[in-house]
């Protein structure tokens, strides 16, 4: 019984240890440049003029998750 399972749980393990060793050598080797610009929230190109009056409520993401 356990294995029919096998091939499954080692195909599972072996894309879990590919996701994990490719962020873990990005990582490690992609360049680390922070700069204020890279750093800023990107608002389509327009430099935000105020904060946010209030916030959405949870039911908008909701519905918007839903489409």
């Amino acid at each position: 019984m356990l294995s029919d399972y096998l091939p499954i749980l080692l195909m599972l393990g072996l894309a879990t240890l590919f996701a994990v060793a490719s962020i873990f050598i990005a990582s490690k080797v992609g360049p680390f440049n922070p700069t204020p610009a890279k750093l800023a929230p990107y608002e389509c190109g327009i430099v935000p003029e105020r904060t946010p009056r209030e916030r959405f409520p949870i039911k908008f993401y909701l519905i918007a998750m839903l489409f």
